[in-house]
């Protein structure tokens, strides 16, 4: 979220569920205002500009004003969907997508989670207003990423990535990863190479090398451990490859990201 696009007020939570037999009449959303719901139950038919299609729990919609409320439930399968609404300052502009995607028992978890939140009166306003925002559109953005790379990636290539994500803490050979990919070695080369412009074993090093940075940052685990658990077969291998790709030891990178050295302090 950018500076300019600041939140003046949570004002309201609710959680709505769509008649049987009939549709609801859609709502246009008034001015200053940003309007999201999030479906946890049930179908609703909607146009995103390609054609009407229909979405089920975790899709979240997210409205501005001048746009409308979703409206055209499935009949037989009536959606049920939580509903915030928050006050925001001028200039208004779109940082989610209008629709988006959510995992969709993680999506109900959050709806429970925030509807008991907002009829806490011991819970902060703003602290709350600014969780469910960041939240949702955290959830919109990294979901609707996670889509996009999945329509425009080959199945074959999609499944060694899986591969990859799953297993890369364990010795993985490339062979394995054209098995699980149901492809050829050579051919396993060809997708990698056209679709992300580098080769399986650079992937495989680039979500280790990843891993391990998030651990030198966050624990205090010893570098023998840390590239065990980071899938190199050596602490030595590990350091080599680390500082060949980051331009400084592990050691340093551990330091540099302290909390002690980011607030300027220094251990007694």
């Amino acid at each position: 979220m950018h500076p300019e696009d600041k939140i003046e007020r949570l004002i309201h939570v609710g959680y709505y569920r769509a008649p049987h037999g009939h549709f609801p009449s859609p709502v246009p959303i008034r001015e200053s205002c940003e309007y999201i719901e999030m479906i946890t139950a049930g179908q609703v038919l909607f146009d995103d500009g390609s054609g009407e299609r229909v979405c089920g729990a975790g899709t979240i919609f997210w409205h501005l004003p001048g746009e409308s409320t979703i409206w055209k439930s499935v009949i037989s399968d009536p959606y049920e969907c939580l509903t915030v609404m928050f006050s925001l300052a001028p200039p208004f502009r779109r940082i989610a997508p209008r629709m988006a995607f959510w995992k969709p028992h993680e999506a109900k978890s959050f709806a429970d989670e925030v509807l008991r939140a907002f009829h806490d009166e011991s819970i902060d306003r703003l602290a709350l207003s600014c969780y469910i925002h960041s939240r949702l559109l955290w959830a919109a953005y990294s979901e609707s990423k996670v889509r996009k790379d999945a329509e425009n990636l080959p199945q074959a290539l999609l499944r060694a990535l899986e591969k990859i994500e799953s297993s890369f803490s364990e010795p993985l050979e490339i062979s394995l990863l054209a098995e699980e990919a149901r492809v050829s070695v050579p051919y396993l080369h060809t997708l990698f190479k056209k679709h992300l412009g580098s080769a399986p074993h650079q992937a495989l090093l680039e979500r280790r090398l990843q891993e391990a940075k998030k651990l030198l940052a966050s624990s205090d685990m010893n570098l023998k451990s840390l590239a065990f658990c980071c899938g190199f077969p050596s602490t030595e291998h590990f350091c080599r490859v680390f500082k060949r790709r980051f331009g400084t030891t592990a050691a340093s990178f551990r330091r540099e990201h302290s909390p002690v050295v980011v607030l300027g302090l220094r251990p007694k």
